[in-house]
């Protein structure tokens, strides 16, 4: 921000740089670090007077456009639950401005989960079901942080699952093998969107051989399984000897 001195002490001007500028976000989703776009508000924020960075309205409208900015708010704005709010339904990895008064805060961590940021939350409530069941109901793939007990909870697996049915690489022994959970795995998994590819471009059975490797051995031969994979991608091939040379063939 290139204003003088005592243009980044008017209010007005400083909320107008906000409202007026760029919308900023964040490449990728790391809780140690973050790249801003160069026309992060998060900068606006930064240079404004100490006065400004104290001031809740000016914050509010900072944290709104760029949750980041929360970084440069003043420590009494950090643990201003309006603030952090307002911060974390733009960026849930914005948690780790949040003062640490809050950083156990239920509501708090659930916005922050809800906005893709599972893996910046306290320890301490990584594995409180209703935490995990945020986390994985918004990416599926989380499942694999959280306690061995949660991955062996048919409510938490089925949330998962539901969501990216790759997960359930991630569950517990014996929920591979329940039938309601793979038949849920199968019903959701991404028609050509799917996270493993094979070679020469057939992407298609292999990524369903990337779930069925995950699934208890019989349900290959499960007549309803095998029913519901084709409905959802007719090119789905589950079979034991197709799968196994395609696991060979990469």
């Amino acid at each position: 921000m290139f204003a003088s001195p005592r243009l980044q002490k008017d209010k007005a001007v400083v909320l107008a740089a906000i409202h007026g500028g760029r919308k900023g976000f964040v490449y990728g989703n790391s809780c140690g670090s973050s790249r801003q776009h160069p026309s992060g508000f998060d900068t606006l924020l930064k240079w404004a007077d100490a006065s400004l960075q104290a001031d809740k309205d000016v914050v509010l409208a900072a944290v709104a456009r760029d949750g980041h900015g929360l970084e440069f708010a003043a420590a009494s704005l950090k643990k201003d639950r309006d603030v952090v709010l307002a911060a974390l339904q733009q960026s849930g990895s914005a948690v780790r401005h949040v003062d640490e008064s809050l950083q156990k805060d239920k509501e708090v961590v659930l916005v922050a989960v809800r906005g893709g940021a599972f893996h910046c939350v306290d320890d301490s409530l990584k594995n409180d079901k209703e935490v995990v069941i945020a986390a994985v109901t918004r990416d599926g793939s989380a499942l694999k942080h959280v306690d061995d007990s949660l991955k062996n909870d048919k409510e938490v697996v089925l949330a998962a699952v539901a969501r990216d049915g790759l997960a359930l690489e991630h569950a517990s022994e014996s929920l591979r093998c329940d039938k309601e959970v793979v038949l849920a795995a199968v019903v959701s998994h991404n028609k050509g969107e799917g996270r493993a590819q094979w070679k020469g471009g057939e992407w298609s059975q292999w990524d369903w051989c990337a779930l069925f490797r995950w699934a208890d051995d019989r349900f290959r031969k499960d007549k309803e399984i095998a029913l519901a994979a084709v409905a959802r991608d007719g090119r789905a091939s589950p079979g034991e000897s197709v799968c196994r040379s395609h696991s060979e063939g990469v």
